[in-house]
């Protein structure tokens, strides 16, 4: 298709005009005289509407083009998992000089080219947040919880120098609440939708409970407790750095039969490739017995394995980063740090709506398709406004 800018003198036009010329081919001129070809072409208008182009002359000439190239090159469907690049096809006309341009090279290129692969997202430990706005549906969660520390003591604090540097690459909801004190009941809520009657911190066996929850919507092979420094499997008693009221699954009794395969210790390669995957650090930590400091050396040094991880590298993993509860007992604020970390998510994006743990269970079952529990209806989600889906 050739296209000549044409520009009129005198006083009838000063404004370039586009001529198109089909490329006439023998074949296609004997449809022509049939049908469907022998009808007047829609028109299109260009140049502010002082100029009309053939549509079907266009769409003609860019068919020839194609049709040429297949010929001596041969056309390739792209196959799954990749996109074809896609071309402009409208001629422009430049707003600096008024030139005409056209976009039918570009078009015919793109035609003869082979498949373009989909590139791997560029995230990196140091990027983790960022970089794709458009990546896949996210439908892994990941959740760590840490202990005991209100939002005043964790930003910008130099001791939780690691998790102030993810505050800036990532997501940082700056208003954010637990539910309650002590610390079982807040773990209790943000995996069912309510406290379910507790007010304490009492072991499994003194609070059975049967309530739908977040693991039993979840089922078999789709949930993944990892519990640092866990005895054995589900673990229900006080061990050394462990305990398991910060590990919600053993109370709920519904998940029983599960539990004994798919809570289990952390491992020093975990594996992050369900839906959902708790994470529960011992107490040194998760800094409820030792310093803020050891707490964000630990972050530091096991945040990077979700990043790297293959379904956070897919671009379709969310990770949250929290606090259980405000140290003051008797703030009924109880502020928290949270974090929330995803390709997805804009480099320093700053919510000040207020969330709380049922913000955090909501939005976890919205991306994993599950219907919202308790107070987890009425909570704000997470959802919008970092970008998660």
């Amino acid at each position: 298709m050739t296209i000549h800018p044409k520009v009129s003198v005198g006083n009838r036009r000063s404004w370039p005009r586009l001529r198109i010329q089909q490329f006439r081919h023998q074949s296609l001129s004997s449809h022509r005289r049939h049908g469907r070809w022998g009808e007047r072409p829609a028109e299109i208008t260009v140049n502010g509407g002082s100029d009309k182009v053939r549509s079907r002359v266009m769409t003609s000439a860019v068919v020839a083009v194609a049709v040429s190239i297949c010929l001596t090159t041969g056309c390739q469907a792209p196959s799954a998992g990749t996109s074809a690049q896609p071309s402009p096809t409208t001629p422009t006309v430049s707003a600096s000089t008024g030139a005409t341009t056209s976009s039918a090279n570009a078009v015919a290129a793109s035609l003869a080219t082979s498949p373009i692969a989909v590139s791997p997202l560029a995230i990196t430990t140091t990027r983790p947040c960022g970089v794709a706005s458009s990546a896949p549906r996210i439908d892994h969660v990941v959740w760590i919880i840490m202990e005991n520390h209100g939002r005043g003591q964790i930003v910008n604090n130099t001791q939780a120098a690691y998790f102030n540097s993810l505050r800036k690459k990532c997501g940082y909801a700056s208003n954010a609440h637990a539910i309650t004190h002590p610390s079982l009941p807040n773990y209790i809520a943000m995996t069912s939708g309510g406290t379910q009657g507790v007010t304490d911190s009492g072991s499994p066996a003194a609070h059975r409970l049967s309530a739908a929850n977040l693991f039993s919507q979840l089922g078999s092979g789709r949930w993944r407790t990892l519990a640092e420094s866990m005895p054995s499997a589900c673990y229900k008693s006080n061990s050394g750095t462990y305990v398991p009221r910060h590990n919600p699954a053993t109370y709920f009794t519904n998940v029983a039969s599960q539990c004994a395969t798919q809570n289990i210790r952390l491992s020093a390669t975990p594996s992050f490739s369900a839906p959902f995957t708790m994470i529960v650090p011992d107490q040194r930590s998760n800094t409820h017995d030792t310093s803020i400091a050891y707490g964000d050396r630990w972050l530091a040094s096991f945040v990077p394995k979700v990043i790297k991880s293959a379904q956070y590298q897919s671009g379709r993993t969310v990770l949250f980063i929290t606090y259980d509860e405000d140290e003051d007992a008797g703030n009924p604020s109880n502020p928290i740090a949270t974090l929330v970390i995803s390709p997805r998510t804009p480099v320093g994006r700053v919510s000040t709506s207020y969330f709380t743990h049922y913000s955090l269970l909501r939005t976890t079952e919205e991306l994993l398709g599950l219907p919202l529990l308790g107070k987890a209806k009425a909570a704000y989600s997470m959802k919008g406004p970092f970008r998660l889906g």
